[in-house]
């Protein structure tokens, strides 16, 4: 007891320096390497980081002891590693998150989740699509091993990222398996009663994702139904956004304009339009520009001016510079086919890539 009692006294008179010497060193971004001595006399440098991760790796390692200083350990590394990530330094934010992964031991899921995310995404940003699905499937394991139920949420919110990365990696085939599976799994607790928002906003997200998927592949029947269900589903989710809720009716919009139901398009695109003026979306201006392309589509080249030029004065306001151009082109295919004096903008633009506003990585995760 005396000894355990006296190691604890050590641990926390150390962990104040470490403290000290951890906001010092972040505080001193050129102070990056530290010097080491050999007994032949030569000097070698490591780096800094490395040697705080090992001392804090040591300083909590007794918070193995019970769940609640397990919480503060876990809660302690995801902050030092988004303090990193923030710093750009992620292969230092990956040592902290198997740090964090050390504290969780054979019985607890307390922080797994979380912890196991964090590290597939630092893989998948560094292009590593591989690793970063073979993190997800440990997560998977670890969950089930603690006994998790197989339809639980945490375990269907990784296979939804099994089923993006299989997509990002071009394997299609399992993509589309893994995606089907979340979906049944989803609906089947929907179905029989489970409808708090954590379910119903996890299966917008598996409907999101997987329309997304079926647009890529231009099954865009399959892909509108998806983004619909999710359109109707997201009134029942008090925290989807407005934002999240444009996205949807972005994609709904393209659809329709993609399968020539001009009028269906309009129609979702100017409820987006309603709902990003309340909040003054910055991303209105690709709205604006859809809306007047339709127009032009359908012949009221007067109606198609009139929101190109929007989206053209909008684009500027936010400084959206891909926008700006995209809208100028517009206008001047409207000038063409009107045979009308040029108005309204300035300078030449080539034709731009169609813009998806948010529609890559909406906040939906």
């Amino acid at each position: 007891m005396t000894l355990c009692f006296a190691t604890k006294k050590i641990r926390a008179l150390i962990f104040k320096q470490f403290q000290r010497l951890r906001f010092s060193y972040f505080a001193s971004p050129s102070n990056q390497r530290t010097m080491i001595t050999h007994g032949n006399g030569q000097i070698r440098k490591l780096p800094i980081p490395q040697i705080l991760c090992f001392i804090s790796s040591f300083l909590r390692s007794d918070d193995k002891q019970n769940p609640y200083s397990k919480r503060n350990s876990i809660s302690y590394y995801i902050a030092l590693a988004e303090e990193a990530i923030a710093k750009g330094d992620l292969s230092q934010a990956e040592c902290y998150l198997n740090s964090a992964l050390d504290v969780c031991d054979s019985t607890s899921t307390v922080g797994v989740s979380c912890v196991y995310d964090m590290l597939a995404t630092l893989a998948f940003k560094q292009g590593d699509a591989a690793k970063a699905a073979n993190i997800i499937n440990n997560a998977i394991s670890k969950l089930k091993k603690n006994n998790v139920p197989q339809d639980d949420n945490s375990i269907i919110d990784f296979n939804l990222k099994l089923a993006r990365l299989h997509q990002a990696r071009g394997d299609y085939n399992q993509a589309e398996i893994t995606f089907k599976n979340c979906l049944v799994v989803q609906k089947k607790k929907y179905d029989i009663g489970k409808r708090d928002e954590e379910t119903i906003k996890l299966w917008i997200n598996v409907l999101f994702w997987y329309g997304h998927y079926l647009k890529l592949l231009g099954r865009h029947q399959e892909a509108s139904h998806c983004f619909l269900n999710a359109y109707t589903l997201s009134a029942n989710v008090s925290k989807i956004d407005s934002k999240q809720v444009m996205v949807m009716l972005y994609n709904l919009g393209e659809l329709a304009f993609e399968m020539d139901n001009y009028d269906e398009a309009l129609r979702y695109l100017l409820n987006a339009v309603v709902i990003g003026r309340a909040v003054n979306s910055s991303e209105l201006n690709a709205y604006f520009n859809k809306i007047g392309l339709i127009y032009m589509h359908k012949g009221l080249y007067t109606e198609a001016k009139k929101w190109c030029e929007n989206g053209f004065h909008s684009s500027k306001r936010w400084a959206d510079k891909d926008v700006k151009k995209e809208a100028m082109d517009c206008l001047r295919k409207i000038r063409i086919l009107c045979n009308k004096p040029r108005v309204g903008t300035k300078g030449d633009a080539q034709a731009q890539p169609k813009t998806k506003p948010g529609v890559e990585n909406p906040s939906f995760m």
